[in-house]
């Protein structure tokens, strides 16, 4: 019995080690599955395992971003069931995240209901949600199911997952990313996916001849938020950041001064930085209001609705709008500091601090290897397909001899194999054929098929075999990318002004810096295009059977308005349209407008101009300029129609006293200005009423000390300065024209 016991003892022999040791260890463990599984997003696709495991989860369940939508709450059961199994809320809200125009720059993820808002509000329970995934996410995932990425078991060895994505779409640095981990942490700022694919091509270009930060600096010009913004950052400053992969930005609302009556002005906010909640940054301000009596604001107003709309009323209007802003800036979140670290997981997965041109260099790396793997998962099953289809031709050669085997060979397989010198596989094929197939089995189509794939093979055998063609065909994705976004322009335009940065002389940067005089053409099939001043002189050239119709002479930081009949307003950044006398685009390609001869009238942004809009029944209102912006390609509905069949028909500056409206049969009414409402948008009010038959034809406002003119042509003009035979009120049906004046005319000559 001691014997016995002895033995146990020594089998359970304890060793003593140190708690601090065993504690570090532990912890270390700890903390480097926090880095790489949690917090730190992958160099290569830029997401880290809970979006990856997400949006892999959608593509599994179908969501295209063509298909429909399906609720939330199935997307986050099938994640947390399968591939991520932790709570349901860190993945919902890792979700909501994805899908916020406001959070991300590109949304991977298409919301569908109460995604939240840039006030803080929370999104809707993830039972009244739905989502699917967007062209973005579809991009980081292309080739997923053609060998391009390597699988491991999930959690529960029931189901797969991808390591990484494909990342077609250069994630990293268009997103950002930000994250804590254990003695670590990420910051990366989104940027302006055209730039960062400028960037990648200048890279591919110049890869053999040493890259320097300064050159990518020149191209990617600096972070672009999906808020937008004002970057107060010298590019030298800039430049130091993304050569060491640390530093910050200084991040400003953008704001503009609304002049009033008497001297008077309020200061409007329209953008606010990135990651701050409009509705705490009010309360900031009303606090330093509140604490402070003598402060120099008055009120605060809130009239946000899509876009951002703060209002400041100054407490003394002698007291200049910049000073204001500066103590703002200096007391509130109006300006903040965002850091930039570029703390990633490394291919090798370990966690590095990269430069920018490391994190391009490892971007452009794993592009070539997804290539590579891509090409090889081609070769194989076109190689496969190749063998089947020799083995067709065989049996359309010898049908007679095949089917004969077959019928009486014990063991055709071996025959076939035998005989005819060919592949398992191939005799595979022969015996699965259905004997419906054979009739099918026509010898020039499988010559074509043989030949087609023969050439395919050759292609790839030579593309695996050379670094220059693989490198090239990185290229052309990314040029894929890049014209796609740019086809996009909602998208592709940069939302983050830039100060204080030095740009190079090229048109395009020569525009961003200083206000530039251009003229803004239209034809009448919707090419638009803007001319740079040095180059109005030039010719002009249009496509068969085209010409100009609007044409307007503007500034280069100027917005367009284009209004449609449809009772639409679209706003146009002129550095967003295509510049040269030979260059130019649909309009459709910025505005979502199907027919061009939709289009009413192009005219300037002006702060503080009010404008006349009529429909072709003569309803009406008044609208202010502040009214008519729209940041979406959709733009803003103006006017209402209901379920009445009727268009916009005249939209015009509203300059004097007294309206001028005429209809077809020649029926004038002059009636004050004051009579009518000003709206953001309405069906307006009656303005004139026409006989049987009789309908709209112009208005005009104008100051009875000028007279009402009516342009008949560019040399000959009409002119009453007597109206008080047509003068009444709105909503009447008027009286005759004088007779030399033409029915159905306009008041201002329009060039047709």
């Amino acid at each position: 019995m001691k014997k016995k016991h002895e033995e146990i003892v020594l089998a359970h022999k304890i060793e003593e080690r140190s708690f601090i040791k065993i504690l570090g260890e532990n912890y270390f463990n700890y903390a480097i599955s926090t880095i790489t599984s949690r917090s730190l997003p992958d160099v290569r696709d830029g997401l880290k395992p809970v979006h990856r495991r997400l949006l892999y989860a959608m593509k599994v369940m179908g969501l295209k971003p063509s298909d429909g939508f399906k609720k939330c709450a199935r997307v986050v059961g099938d994640v947390i069931g399968k591939y991520h199994p932790h709570g349901d809320q860190a993945v919902y809200d890792s979700m909501v995240r994805l899908a916020q125009d406001f959070s991300v720059r590109y949304p991977l993820v298409d919301g569908h209901g109460n995604f939240g808002s840039i006030d803080g509000d929370n999104a809707a329970a993830m039972r009244y949600t739905e989502a699917n995934i967007t062209t973005t996410a579809s991009l980081l995932m292309e080739g997923l199911d053609e060998g391009a990425v390597s699988f491991v078991k999930t959690y529960d060895d029931e189901e797969e997952e991808p390591t990484v994505f494909p990342g077609a779409f250069p994630n990293l640095l268009a997103n950002g990313s930000s994250g804590i981990a254990v003695g670590m942490a990420t910051s990366i700022p989104a940027h302006n996916i055209i730039e960062v694919c400028d960037a990648v091509l200048y890279f591919i270009s110049q890869r053999n001849k040493g890259i320097d930060c300064k050159d990518f600096t020149d191209i990617l010009l600096g972070p672009d938020f999906p808020t937008g913004g004002l970057l107060i950052e010298t590019k030298d400053s800039i430049r130091k950041s993304y050569a060491t992969g640390r530093g910050s930005f200084r991040l400003r609302s953008k704001w503009k001064k609304e002049m009033g009556e008497n001297e008077k002005y309020k200061i409007i906010i329209y953008e606010i930085p990135y990651g701050v909640q409009k509705a705490r940054l009010i309360e900031k301000i009303l606090e330093i209001m509140h604490n402070n009596k003598g402060y120099i604001l008055s009120d605060i107003r809130d009239e946000s609705a899509e876009d951002i709309r703060i209002i400041l009323i100054p407490r003394k209007f002698d007291i200049k709008a910049e000073i204001i802003m500066k103590s703002l800036f200096d007391n509130t979140d109006l300006e903040i500091k965002i850091s930039l670290n570029f703390n990633v997981i490394d291919i090798d997965r370990q966690p590095k601090l990269m430069s920018l041109n490391k994190v391009i260099e490892r971007y452009f790396d794993y592009r070539k290897e997804v290539i590579v793997k891509k090409n090889n998962y081609r070769l194989s099953k076109y190689n496969k397909r190749l063998l089947i289809v020799e083995a067709f031709l065989i049996v359309y050669i010898n049908l007679e001899k095949i089917i004969s085997i077959i019928r009486k060979d014990s063991n055709p397989k071996s025959s076939l194999m035998k005989i005819f010198k060919m592949e398992e596989i191939q005799a595979n094929a022969i015996l699965d054929m259905k004997l419906r197939s054979l009739r099918k089995l026509e010898e020039k189509l499988l010559q074509k098929e043989k030949l087609d794939l023969t050439i395919k093979c050759a292609f790839i055998n030579k593309l695996l075999s050379s670094s220059k063609m693989q490198s090239e065909e990185v290229k052309k994705e990314i040029l894929q990318i890049k014209n796609y976004f740019a086809n996009n322009s909602h998208l592709s335009k940069r939302r983050t002004e830039i100060s204080n940065s030095v740009l190079s002389s090229s048109k395009k940067e020569e525009l961003l810096s200083e206000a530039v005089p251009v003229k803004i053409i239209c034809s009448h099939k919707g090419w638009i295009r803007i001319i740079l001043d040095q180059d109005i002189n030039n010719e002009i050239k249009y496509k068969d059977g085209d010409g100009e119709r609007f044409v307007l002479n503007a500034s280069s930081k100027d917005k367009l308005l284009v209004v449609s009949k449809s009772g639409k307003v679209f706003t146009l950044d002129l550095l967003g349209l295509p510049q040269g006398n030979s260059q130019e685009k649909p309009i459709s390609v910025f505005i979502d407008i199907k027919n061009v001869n939709e289009i009413l009238s192009m005219l300037l942004y002006e702060q503080d101009k009010s404008y006349i809009l009529v429909s072709s029944i003569g309803k009406g209102f008044i609208v202010n300029s502040e009214s008519l912006i729209s940041y979406t390609k959709n733009g803003k509905n103006i006017m209402l129609f209901g379920d009445e069949k009727s268009n916009l028909s005249c939209f015009k500056y509203a300059y004097g006293s007294l309206i001028a409206i005429v209809s077809k049969k020649g029926k004038l009414l002059i009636f004050d200005l004051k009579q009518m409402p000003v709206l953001d948008k309405g069906k307006g009010v009656i303005m004139q009423k026409y006989a049987v038959n009789d309908n709209f034809s112009d208005a005009k406002v104008f100051d009875k000390s000028q007279g009402l003119v009516c342009t008949m042509s560019i040399r000959k003009k009409l002119r009453i300065d007597d109206f008080q035979h047509w003068y009444g009120t709105r909503s009447n049906v008027g009286k005759n024209t004088p007779k030399q004046f033409p029915k159905n005319y306009v008041f201002d000559y329009l060039k047709t």
